[in-house]
């Protein structure tokens, strides 16, 4: 997402990834607003973005269908240890396995992870 709203991280590949999210509802783990914010104050504070840009990026944000959940933590605890991956990251992997859902993701690891567990992967 963030790679979408800060402009010198977009390219053709997040455009062709965004595209079909900003019209569809999209599933993530709850802790995927904490790192929304996250990364959109670390672009603010190495002076990538303004305060103006967050605030009409969580504007753009609000009309987005967005369904938060709460995966099964002992299957993230799972995931995490048997892949290799930070919890964060398999909770978005227990999402998908658990609402038979694709993943998009730009991240190499969690992709593969993703196409081993034979999750489809959109990236």
């Amino acid at each position: 997402m963030v790679s979408y709203l800060v402009k010198d991280e977009t390219t053709d590949a997040v455009e062709s990834i965004m595209a079909p999210l900003l019209v569809t509802l999209s599933h993530v783990p709850t802790l995927w607003v904490y790192e929304l914010a996250s990364a959109l104050r670390v672009a603010e504070r190495k002076q990538r973005i303004s305060e103006s840009d967050i605030n009409s990026y969580l504007e753009a944000i609000q009309l987005l269908m967005v369904d938060h959940h709460h995966p099964k933590t002992e299957m993230i605890v799972e995931i995490s240890r048997t892949t290799g991956l930070t919890p964060y990251d398999a909770s978005y992997i227990a999402l998908c396995i658990q609402l038979e859902l694709p993943l998009v993701t730009l991240d190499k690891k969690m992709k593969a992870v993703a196409e081993q567990l034979g999750i489809n992967v959109l990236s």
